[in-house]
């Protein structure tokens, strides 16, 4: 049986940290490189997030230079080099504005591989001449650690984050770079915070 894993939706996510790096916090929030089924996937998931963390561009040309020649990626063509690699995930990726599902998507197939492996494993324990104590034991803590696994970081899912967001910044393209709101008189302050709106609070 074929390992649960969508490398449409890891491609997704990628393409859209890429496209649009303000959506590299939200989508973080939730995955982890290890969700990532495909090793190269997860090590350019990696080079983004440290870029970023970095306050640096993640795009095809900072992140192929991070990553360096060694990073080349075996396709269904053929070997490919890391920026080839790059450009088709920047160039297939649907849209962006699906990038919460596509997240999700790739959070719930690395689930399943680890409720997947756990059964395998419980079996082999089951079969086992370990004490029974020693089972139970070794069980209950398989089980937490897949609770943990499937706990998230946020009371709310990235998806739900990630399409207010999104609204927000299809509002301020809207605007065309306009004044929204209530203006402070101090025009770089405006631009920062796009001005305030009536009833918002600045901490």
């Amino acid at each position: 049986m074929r390992d649960p894993f969508s490398l449409e939706a890891e491609h997704g996510v990628l393409g859209a940290m890429l496209l649009r790096n303000e959506l590299i916090d939200v989508l973080s929030a939730d995955l982890t490189p290890e969700d990532f089924y495909w090793p190269e996937n997860g090590d350019l998931y990696r080079a983004i997030l440290a870029l970023h963390s970095d306050s640096q561009p993640a795009d095809i040309v900072t992140v192929g230079e991070f990553l360096g020649d060694r990073y080349q990626v075996q396709t269904t063509d053929g070997v490919i080099t890391g920026l080839a690699y790059i450009g088709q995930i920047i160039q297939n990726t649907p849209s962006v504005a699906n990038a919460g599902t596509y997240s999700r998507i790739v959070r719930e197939r690395a689930v399943d591989r680890a409720l997947a492996a756990a059964g395998d494993r419980l079996h082999e324990l089951a079969l086992s001449e370990a004490a029974q104590a020693d089972k139970v034991g070794a069980a209950q803590a398989m089980v937490m650690a897949l609770d943990s696994k499937t706990s998230t970081h946020e009371v709310r899912h990235a998806a739900d984050v990630l399409t207010d967001h999104i609204e927000e910044l299809q509002r301020r393209s809207d605007l065309g770079g306009k004044l929204d709101g209530l203006s402070t008189g101090i025009g770089d302050l405006d631009q920062q915070l796009m001005c305030l709106t009536s009833g918002a609070m600045v901490g």
